[in-house]
């Protein structure tokens, strides 16, 4: 299957329909890029802290307004199209992250997130 059909399938699903897309890194962060640049909302689940990092650089490379920008640390995270939660919750910026995360997606406007798996389970 071509992308370009692939990625018209996937976008023509009903607003609210959740995909899961399984493949490379970098295919996924392409994918999540083209369809975060239609308006949809895109996660990306990463397996580790090396694959999250990897995701990270991809998102910023495949979006064009990223990857031209310069990085300007005055900007609120929640402004930025792509959100990426740090790994782990012992330091102070994993929260703050976390805080900016919940904040843009109540923004309501499409939004993509990359996460770890670390972000996903509860340590005691």
């Amino acid at each position: 299957m071509r992308y370009e059909t692939f990625l018209n399938q996937l976008l023509a699903s009903a607003a609210g329909q959740f995909r899961l897309v399984r493949g490379g890194m970098a295919t996924l962060c392409r994918i999540g890029c083209d369809c975060l640049a239609a308006g949809r909302s895109v996660a990306l689940l990463a397996r580790n802290r090396e694959e999250r990092n990897l995701a990270a650089a991809c998102t910023r490379l495949f979006s064009p307004d990223m990857s031209v920008q310069a990085a300007d640390p005055a900007r609120p995270r929640w402004r930025e199209p792509w959100i990426i939660l740090p790994s782990g919750l012992e330091h102070r910026i994993g929260w703050i992250e976390r805080i900016a995360t919940f904040y843009a997606l109540r923004r309501g406007k499409s939004l993509g997130l990359v996460a770890s798996l670390d972000n996903m389970l509860l340590r005691f």
